[in-house]
């Protein structure tokens, strides 16, 4: 039987939303928030279209760990997002809610895990607001 976590996470970050809807999608970026990426392979479809799929290859712990990524639903103010490993998959549903120059970002998550979690259901909440607030860090320098 698998187990199923499902939370929501919530940021303000002082950008326009366009700005932060094209930085999220920008590959070439990622390092600069998400500093334990190493290489981004593209395997179906062509970037910032729906349904591309990519592997997001990470280093955990001195180990390589593959992520597939699949955009599902592309838009300014929504965004889909599959991703998944062996034993795990996870929906995002990502809202950019524009007001002037600041957006409020939030993100609906769906765990589905076939095996124990690894981790509570706290610590991974914890883990994807960490995610969002560097991601706002990087965003507002720019």
């Amino acid at each position: 039987m698998s187990e199923q976590y499902n939370y929501s996470t919530k940021i303000k970050i002082n950008r326009p939303q366009n700005l932060i809807y094209e930085a999220f999608l920008d590959y070439e970026t990622y390092k600069d928030w998400q500093p334990n990426l190493k290489e981004v392979r593209l395997i179906k479809g062509a970037y910032r279209e729906e349904n591309h799929v990519v592997e997001l290859v990470y280093d955990k712990d001195g180990e390589e760990f593959i992520l597939t990524e699949t955009i599902v639903h592309l838009s300014l103010n929504k965004l889909i997002v599959k991703y998944g490993t062996e034993n795990t998959r996870n929906r995002q549903i990502h809202f950019f809610d524009g007001f002037g120059n600041h957006t409020i970002w939030t993100i609906d998550t769906e765990f589905t895990f076939n095996e124990q979690p690894p981790e509570s259901e706290a610590r991974f909440k914890k883990t994807t607001l960490h995610s969002m607030k560097r991601f706002k860090q990087y965003v507002e320098s720019i």
